[in-house]
């Protein structure tokens, strides 16, 4: 993740780099991925998901894939609201049918959802699929978020004529710069939608954004 060769690039080691990132990554099940919310079980010295995963499991899930995933999302959607290019962020926090949830919510897992998969064409498991409310509820939230991206792609405008009536009465925000009360985005629950404001691991995404050129060469 960080080169060897960063000392020509930061004036500083590969060492002391990593002592910030991980100073800005604290071993905090709390903050860290899967989310307790999703998963709600916390490692325990000596338990089995210790021995399988490792103590420090939300902390690795949170430092390997902020880089990869969240630090260049959140980096576009700074850099289009800065040129005022309008542009929307959001969070999918569904766990589908046939995942494991210390597996968390990964890459991907909203594709079914956005195209309407409601059958779970081509999965081994049906994404929909499970017992009590959750099969509705995925469905009803599938239909919300396939809704949400004919609009954009229609109208450039998440929204379209449903407005605030497709997400629990709240507009889908554009993204506003500069980290602040305003940069927004909407959560996609299973039993609804709301927004939140785009700072959850704020301090180590900041220091990805600061270090794009100089350790992540882009």
């Amino acid at each position: 993740m960080i080169p060897d060769e960063v000392d020509n690039t930061t004036g500083k080691t590969r060492d002391e780099l990593v002592d910030e990132l991980l100073e800005l990554y604290p071993n905090d099940q709390s903050i860290g991925i899967p989310s307790l919310e999703i998963w709600p079980h916390v490692i325990q010295p000596g338990d089995d998901y210790a021995k399988e995963l490792g103590l420090q499991y939300r902390r690795v899930n949170a430092i390997s894939g902020d880089p990869v995933m969240h630090y260049q999302r959140r980096r576009a959607n700074e850099a289009w609201a800065k040129h005022g290019v309008p542009s929307y962020a959001y969070r999918f926090n569904i766990m589908p049918s046939g995942h494991r949830p210390q597996g968390g919510v990964g890459h991907f897992q909203e594709v079914a959802f956005v195209f309407h998969n409601i059958n779970g064409d081509g999965y081994d498991t049906n994404p929909f699929g499970g017992n009590g409310s959750y099969p509705a509820d995925a469905k009803a939230m599938s239909k919300t978020i396939s809704t949400a991206w004919i609009n954009f792609i229609n109208a450039l405008d998440p929204d379209g004529d449903s407005g605030p009536e497709l997400f629990n009465g709240n507009k889908w925000p554009i993204y506003e710069p500069s980290h602040g009360p305003n940069s927004k985005g909407v959560v996609f629950n299973i039993n609804g939608t709301h927004v939140e404001v785009d700072n959850w691991r704020a301090e180590g995404i900041e220091w990805m954004l600061e270090h794009a050129l100089t350790v992540f060469g882009n």
